[in-house]
C-alpha cells in the first residue's frame, strides 16, 4: 500500500488500495504464491515469474486456486489511515 503524494493534515482520513507487484502469475496456485501460506502445500514456494511486469491495484483473491476464498479475500480499500 502506499500514501505517495497524499496531502496530510489533522482530522484526514485516508484509504489506501493494495497493490499488486506483478512479478508473478495471478493464477492462485501456490506453485505462484511465495510465502508462508503456501509452505506447507508447495515447499519449493518460488515466485513463478510470469507476472504482468507492472505495479497496478490489486483484485482481491478469489479462491480459484489451492487456498480458500474464505481465510484469504480480500476487497479494497486495504488500509485506512486517520491522521490526528
Amino acid at each position: 500500500v502506499a500514501l505517495n503524494g497524499a496531502r496530510v493534515y489533522r482530522g484526514r482520513t485516508l484509504y489506501s488500495d493494495g497493490l499488486d507487484a506483478g512479478s508473478e502469475e495471478n493464477n492462485e496456485l501456490c506453485e505462484s504464491i511465495p510465502g508462508p501460506a503456501c509452505a506447507n502445500i508447495n515447499t519449493t514456494n518460488v515466485a513463478s515469474g510470469n507476472g504482468e511486469g507492472f505495479v497496478h491495484v490489486h483484485p482481491g483473491f478469489h479462491g480459484v486456486g489451492d487456498l480458500s476464498e474464505a481465510r484469504y479475500d480480500w476487497r479494497n480499500p486495504m488500509m485506512r489511515v486517520d491522521v490526528w
